[in-house]
């Protein structure tokens, strides 16, 4: 409701689109076909596991079209997967691919992956959304946009009071735990 009254022309929306009523101006990420998209690159190494596990919580602010995602890829690729709510700490096994868009969690699965001794990539997997430097220095392969050409590409058009519509890409980043 606060968001319609803002006059469209000067309106910026960034970082997750919403629908609104008129043209309004935007730099977002989309998460329906970005998530299915990478999923299905990540397919050969997913499969070399016995399951994928999407941690995710659906009243968490979590984008909701991704777990649509997720399980359309299950089906489409004949992998086995399921979607759960939440982590229940200690219950990493090997075999598994734990994948979540929450870090708390995963630095949860981090920390039982390591005190069990399983290999990462090897006994398990781990995938995360929006990638960061101490993702990078892990090694936890991760999809995401890039939020700093996002910051500076918002920054530039407000500054400069340009129009833009732009969905910015998501990229993979393969690292040792996937």
């Amino acid at each position: 409701e606060l968001l319609e009254s803002i006059p469209r022309s000067k309106f910026l929306m960034f970082d997750r689109y919403e629908p609104m009523e008129g043209v309004f101006n935007h730099l977002t990420q989309e998460f329906k076909e970005s998530t299915y998209r990478i999923l299905g690159q990540l397919a050969p190494k997913i499969r070399e596991f016995e399951e994928i596990i999407f941690y995710h919580n659906p009243d968490s602010l979590d984008p909701k079209e991704m777990v649509g995602s997720f399980k359309k890829f299950l089906v489409d690729f004949k992998i086995k997967g399921r979607v759960v709510r939440n982590y229940v700490p200690k219950s990493v096994e090997p075999g598994k691919v734990y994948f979540t868009l929450d870090n708390f969690i995963l630095w949860e699965i981090m920390k039982d992956i390591k005190a069990k001794n399983l290999k990462f990539g090897k006994d398990v997997g781990v995938l995360s959304h929006n990638d960061e430097p101490a993702k990078e220095i892990i090694g936890i392969t991760t999809f995401s946009t890039d939020f700093s050409i996002m910051g500076k590409r918002v920054g530039k058009a407000a500054m400069n009071r340009e129009q833009v519509q732009e969905t910015l890409p998501i990229r993979l980043a393969r690292r040792n735990t996937l």
